[in-house]
């Protein structure tokens, strides 16, 4: 999160970009970075980026998510048990896990830039999304959420699927008017 903020807020207080031509985006544990990042600079009362893009978004490390343990054996890529072994590695007690800065679903989701996410209906982290998409809209943001059936974490990155196209095209939409048809 430092790191993100600090370059991002380097090339906008030199000129270098336009905040309401940037946008976030991650993937995984890179979009829950990327959320904690906006809601750092938004606190600080910076000018935040235009938009948020986050496919097969981490906001959870505390692992709450009804998803973890329902598509623990849907999803091909990560499990509920991996996840868990990595979380007592790195943590192992020593940090709150349901912290906002490591957790940004914990957070006030006021006022932040619109969003687009995209989500495997089997993944274990989909439960992020849908918690993330429904607090955005709640707190009076946008948050599209879509999700795609029978897909895995991070399916986005398999070119050869016609669902990763679409994510393509609807980024593209995103990018261009702000929001992707229903």
């Amino acid at each position: 999160m430092a790191d993100i903020t600090a370059v991002y807020n380097a090339l906008v207080d030199e000129k270098e970009i336009d905040p309401t031509l940037t946008y976030f985006a991650g993937d995984s544990s890179g979009a829950g970075a990327a959320l904690s990042s906006l809601i750092y600079l938004r606190d600080l009362g910076r000018d935040l980026p235009n938009g948020f893009i986050a496919l097969s978004g981490a906001f959870d490390v505390s692992l709450q998510g009804a998803t973890m343990e329902k598509n623990n054996e849907a999803d091909p890529v990560l499990s509920y048990d991996v996840l868990r072994h990595w979380q007592q590695q790195f943590f192992d007690g020593k940090i709150d896990l349901d912290h906002p800065h490591i957790s940004p679903l914990f957070s006030n989701l006021d006022n932040l830039p619109d969003m687009y996410l995209a989500a495997g209906g089997d993944e274990v982290w989909l439960d992020d999304s849908v918690r993330l998409a429904k607090r955005v809209n709640q707190s009076g943001g946008m948050a599209q959420l879509k999700v795609f059936e029978k897909m895995w974490h991070v399916f986005q990155m398999d070119t050869d699927l016609p669902e990763s196209h679409l994510v393509m095209k609807q980024i593209k939409t995103f990018l261009d008017n702000g929001a992707v048809e229903a």
